[in-house]
Formats: structure tokens, C-alpha cells, sequence
């Protein structure tokens, strides 16, 4: 009897694992595009929802004449940093990574924290993308 219960948790655990394994890696667009658009550009925040520090006199002259935003930090020139993001699934947890060259810089700047999704950002995902999914998943074990 107890073998059965522990059996059956073990297969909830995994079945967990590979619908977030699934759901991230086939729907990271969705998570990198929070990152970029939504938390970086939009409002100037890094993933634990701090305001990033703001740019220096010059750069704010440069934005300016590019007729890009001054008012808070979005880490976006070129684009080429925000286009660089990307997110796996591994496991329990997910990788998020630039290769783009100046990302270390960036990193060291503002903290490790400008590659890290908000915590609405991950609701908002795991109720779009994977909650129903686990609910297919359980109901499949549960009567199937």
C-alpha cells in the first residue's frame, strides 16, 4: 500500500517537472519578452522590481537626440542586449542567459537581477502556460 502511495507522489513530482520543463521551453518567448519589454523598457525594473539607477547626463543627451526614453533605465540602444535574452527550462528551475558582449557589464552595473523574471511576470505564466496543463496532467492520473 505504501509503495502505491509513494509511486504515485513520485509520478505527481515528475509529471510537475516535465509540464514546467515543457511549459517554459516551449513558451520562453513569453518570459523573455516580460524580461525585456515589459520590465526592462516599459518600467525600468530588474526582476525583484527595483527601479534601475538612472543615466548619466550624458547618456541622457545621447536618448535624447535618438528620441529614446529618459525617464527611467530601460538597457535598450540597440536592442541587441534585450533580443540576446533567453530562457530554458531545467529541471525545477530556469536558466535565464545573454550571449550578447556587453550583458557582463550590464550585469555588474545593475545586478545579476536584470535577467530574472518578477514574480507577477512568473504568475502570469504559470497561470497562462502551465496550470492548465497540470490540471490535464492530474486528472489523467487520477482517473486514467
Amino acid at each position: 500500500m505504501f509503495d502505491e502511495a509513494f509511486d504515485f507522489l513520485d509520478s505527481v513530482e515528475n509529471t510537475t517537472y516535465e509540464v514546467f520543463r515543457r511549459g517554459v521551453n516551449e513558451n520562453s518567448f513569453i518570459l523573455e519578452d516580460g524580461i525585456s519589454e515589459e520590465q526592462l523598457f516599459e518600467k525600468g525594473i530588474d526582476g525583484v522590481g527595483r527601479k534601475l539607477p538612472g543615466y548619466s547626463p550624458l547618456t541622457i543627451s545621447i536618448k535624447r537626440s535618438k528620441g529614446q526614453p529618459i525617464d527611467r533605465t530601460t538597457l535598450r540602444d540597440t536592442g541587441d542586449f534585450h533580443r540576446s535574452i533567453t530562457i530554458k527550462a531545467s529541471g525545477d528551475f530556469i536558466v535565464v542567459e545573454s550571449d550578447d558582449p556587453k550583458a557582463g557589464d550590464l550585469i555588474r552595473r545593475y545586478g545579476i537581477d536584470i535577467l530574472k523574471p518578477t514574480t507577477e511576470n512568473i504568475k502570469d505564466f504559470y497561470n497562462d502556460y502551465i496550470e492548465e496543463e497540470l490540471r490535464k496532467e492530474f486528472n489523467d492520473k487520477i482517473t486514467g
